[in-house]
């Protein structure tokens, strides 16, 4: 699959995982450092967005996207820098960890410990202009610069 070049365009995968703990593994590779890679992730009745490479025009930025109400960029526990800086395909797991109103999301890139985010789930919204479905899981991007081969979703 190939993310559009239409802005704010999101692909909605056939799972529905709201109220459930679960991974979720993407094959990905970029064809061009432009824009963000965003996973949509249903996370207990929330929707929030995991964005990698995020914020280019602010330094690039990977961490959860709307956590109290706050972009990527202005969260402190956010990563900063490039992190994808070739072409190679390379594999995201995100997984989501429930705990009665708690949620743990923890990231990993090629095996190695990425991100992790600890906290209420009611802290966690999506962002208004994706237009994505409550519930679902979706990939999406600003810009047609990321192939995706291979996504698979385990429930835990």
């Amino acid at each position: 699959m190939r993310t559009t070049d239409a802005p704010s365009c999101a692909s909605t995968m056939p799972a529905s995982l709201a109220g459930t703990s679960y991974t979720v593994h993407v094959r990905l590779r970029q064809l061009a450092a432009k824009e963000a890679f965003n996973l949509f992730l249903p996370v207990a009745d929330r929707l929030v967005a995991f964005v990698l490479d995020g914020f280019p025009r602010k330094g690039h930025c990977t961490g959860l996207n709307m956590v109290d109400g706050k972009t990527t960029d202005k969260l402190s526990d956010s990563l900063r820098g490039k992190l994808v800086k070739d072409s190679e395909q390379h594999d995201l797991e995100v997984a989501v960890r429930l705990d009665s109103s708690m949620a743990t999301v923890a990231a990993t890139i090629d095996g190695q410990p990425l991100y992790q985010w600890t906290g209420q789930t009611e802290a966690l919204s999506p962002s208004a202009n994706w237009g994505t479905p409550p519930r679902s899981l979706a990939l999406g991007t600003e810009a047609a610069d990321w192939v995706v081969s291979e996504v698979k979703v385990k429930r835990l």
